[in-house]
């Protein structure tokens, strides 16, 4: 039962961290929003909260609680930042519930074959990797603003690197199990 409240605990880490990202004025708090208000990195926490949840069924639960966690400490800390009733977010909010409740599990299951040997594991901790890697093509930082910022660049920077990073330790970990 603890790895579901740690599950929680990290999804309302990610998500209050989120909204208090999106009030910061600094440069940095500008790059930390652009990478957390990404959906790889939302996907990423439930993977993650799958990987520390163990096996498959455990992972399902986690993934889904991680993430309905997040966005409910994401507009719950918004409508406080913003002095906005919580009301106001209702729908929004129900979406992306239904969202998390969705693809939270299947995610959270990703993450527990992260660890497992052979082409499912892989594929699982290519999951997230490639996912930012095709939003960084598809959806970069900033898309469709006219300006492109030194913080939006910063972003897919950052995200560009820790991908590929990644990305070459499942490879490598791949080929050496293989061995």
């Amino acid at each position: 039962m603890w790895r579901l409240g740690g599950a929680f605990a990290l999804g309302a880490g990610f998500g209050a961290t989120a909204s208090l990202s999106n009030s910061g004025a600094s440069q940095l708090a500008v790059v930390v929003s652009l990478l957390l208000g990404a959906g790889w990195a939302w996907a990423g926490l439930a993977v993650t909260s799958g990987w520390l949840a163990g096996p498959p069924h455990r992972a399902a639960l986690a993934g889904a609680v991680s993430l309905l966690a997040a966005t409910t400490a994401y507009y719950a800390l918004d409508s406080v930042l913003r002095d906005e009733p919580f009301g106001l977010y209702q729908q929004e909010l129900h979406r992306w519930w239904l969202a998390s409740a969705l693809c939270g599990p299947l995610l959270g299951v990703v993450g527990a074959y992260v660890q497992r040997p052979g082409a499912r594991g892989l594929l699982a901790a290519l999951t997230v990797p490639a996912g930012a890697l095709v939003q960084m093509v598809v959806y970069p930082p900033g898309a469709g603003n006219l300006i492109v910022t030194p913080e939006m660049r910063v972003a897919q920077a950052i995200v560009l690197a820790a991908s590929g990073l990644v990305a070459v330790a499942a490879l490598v970990r791949f080929f050496a199990q293989r061995r």
